[in-house]
C-alpha cells in the first residue's frame, strides 16, 4: 500500500499549498457530496426498514363504500397496520426528517473544524506567539510556516518584519556605538590642547609675576596658546558639521549617470588645476537613469578626492558605475596605500596612526563624513588597497529605479 500512502501524501501537500479560498471550496464540495451520499444511504436504509416492517405487520382489509351517483355499494381492498407498527413507521419518517436537518449542520461543523485545524490553527498560533515575543522585545523566535497559501505569506511577512527589526536594532546599536566613539574621540583630542593650555597658563602664573619670563618667551607662549585655541575652534566646528550631517534629508531626483559623470569630471578638473596630481575620470560604461541625491554624491566625491590628493604621488583615477540598484563611486590613488590598522580604523573620527604622529596620518573627519553620507543614501564606504599599489576608497549609494515615496531623513 505504499502507492496509496504516496498519493495521500501528495494530496496533503497539494492541499497545504493551496490558497485558503480554494481549500475552503474543496472542503465544501466534499461536504456537499458526502451529505448527498449520506442522504441516499439513509433513505435506502430507512426505506428498506419501512418496507420490511410493513410487509411483516400489515394485513389486507375490505372496505365497502356507497357511490353517491349510483347509490351502489362498492367493495375496495386496502392495507392496515397495527397501532404499534404505525408508530414505528412514524418514527422512521421522523428520523429521516431529522437527518435532512442534521446532516448539513454536521457537515458544516466538520468542515469548519478540519479547515481550522489544517489551515489556520498552527500558523495563527505561531503569529500570536511571535507577537508575544516581539512585545517582550525578544526577536529570537522565528515565525516560519512552510506553506504557499495566505497564512504562509503572512508568516513570511512577519518573519521579514522580525529580521528587519533585528537589523534596525543593530543599526541603532551601531549608531550609538559610533556616537560614543565620536564623543570619545572628540574628548580625547580636546583633552590634549586643554592640557597644553593649562601647562602654559600655569607657567605664566608662576613665573610672569616674578619677572622671570622674557618678552620673547612670553610671545612664544602666547602664540602657542593661540594655536591651541585655533585647534579647539577646529574641533568644535567639526562637531557642528557632524550634527548638521545627521540632520540632512536625502532628496532624490530622476537623473542619468552621464549627467552625473559630467559633473564628476568638472569637479575633478577643478581640483586637478590646483594640484600637480593628474585626476582621470573613467567613462561610464552604461548610461542608466535612477533616483538619487546628486549633491550628496558630489559632496562625497569632493571629500574622497581631497583625501586622495594628500597621499597620491601623481595619479588619481575615478570610477563611476552602476550595478542593478547600487551606484559605485571609486577613487584610486598611487600613494602608499592603507596600513592594516587604517583599513579598519580610518573611517573613525579623528583617527590617527598610533605609530606615526605626523600630519599625513591624521584622517580628521573626511572619511567619517563620507561614510555617514553613504549610509544615509542606503550605501556604505569601504577601504582597500590596489594590487598595483595605492589606496582604493569605494562609496556605494542606493539608487531606486522608481520614484521614492518619501524623503529619507
Amino acid at each position: 500500500m505504499d502507492w496509496l500512502d504516496s498519493i495521500l501524501e501528495k494530496i496533503g501537500i497539494r492541499f497545504q499549498e493551496m490558497s485558503l479560498k480554494k481549500t475552503l471550496w474543496c472542503y465544501m464540495t466534499v461536504a456537499i457530496v458526502a451529505t448527498l451520499l449520506a442522504y441516499a444511504l439513509t433513505f435506502t436504509i430507512l426505506n428498506g426498514w419501512e418496507n420490511v416492517i410493513f410487509e411483516q405487520n400489515a394485513y389486507e382489509v375490505t372496505y365497502r363504500q356507497i357511490q353517491p351517483e349510483t347509490k351502489m355499494i362498492v367493495e375496495r381492498k386496502g392495507w392496515e397496520v397495527p397501532n404499534e407498527t404505525n408508530f414505528i413507521l412514524k418514527v422512521i419518517h421522523a428520523i429521516f426528517l431529522v437527518c435532512i436537518i442534521s446532516y448539513p449542520i454536521i457537515a458544516i461543523c466538520m468542515v469548519s473544524h478540519i479547515y481550522y485545524q489544517k489551515k489556520l490553527k498552527e500558523p495563527l498560533e505561531r503569529m500570536v506567539e511571535e507577537a508575544r515575543y516581539i512585545e517582550r522585545d525578544d526577536l529570537s523566535f522565528p515565525c516560519q510556516w512552510e506553506s504557499k497559501d495566505e497564512m504562509g505569506k503572512a508568516c513570511e511577512a512577519i518573519e521579514r518584519m522580525r529580521k528587519r527589526l533585528i537589523e534596525n536594532k543593530k543599526d541603532l546599536w551601531d549608531l550609538m556605538e559610533e556616537q560614543r566613539n565620536l564623543n570619545a574621540a572628540f574628548a580625547h583630542d580636546l583633552r590634549t590642547p586643554l592640557t597644553v593650555m593649562q601647562g602654559y597658563t600655569e607657567l605664566m602664573i608662576q613665573f610672569y609675576p616674578k619677572g622671570k619670563i622674557s618678552e620673547e618667551k612670553l610671545m612664544d607662549t602666547v602664540e602657542a596658546l593661540n594655536r591651541q585655541v585655533k585647534r579647539l575652534k577646529y574641533f568644535t566646528e567639526t562637531m557642528k558639521d557632524m550634527h548638521s550631517i545627521e540632520a540632512i534629508k536625502i532628496k532624490k531626483e530622476n537623473k542619468s549617470l552621464k549627467e552625473l559623470a559630467q559633473k564628476v569630471e568638472q569637479i575633478a578638473k577643478g581640483l586637478a588645476n590646483t594640484q600637480e596630481t593628474a585626476i582621470e575620470v573613467k567613462p561610464v560604461k552604461e548610461d542608466k537613469e535612477g533616483y538619487f541625491d546628486e549633491n550628496i554624491i558630489l559632496e562625497v566625491l569632493e571629500n574622497l578626492l581631497s583625501n586622495a590628493l594628500r597621499y597620491a604621488k601623481n595619479q588619481i583615477e575615478v570610477y563611476l558605475e552602476a550595478e542593478e540598484d547600487i551606484l559605485f563611486l571609486s577613487v584610486k590613488d598611487n600613494g602608499r596605500g592603507f596600513t592594516k590598522e587604517e583599513l579598519y580604523q580610518a573611517t573613525r573620527p579623528y583617527y590617527t596612526d598610533s605609530q606615526k604622529k605626523d600630519e599625513d596620518c591624521h584622517y580628521g573627519l573626511g572619511l567619517t563624513i563620507c561614510k555617514m553620507l553613504c549610509k544615509k543614501h542606503g550605501g556604505d564606504l569601504t577601504l582597500s588597497n590596489s594590487m598595483d599599489g595605492g589606496a582604493i576608497v569605494c562609496a556605494s549609494f542606493f539608487i531606486s529605479t522608481s520614484p521614492p515615496i518619501f524623503s529619507v531623513k
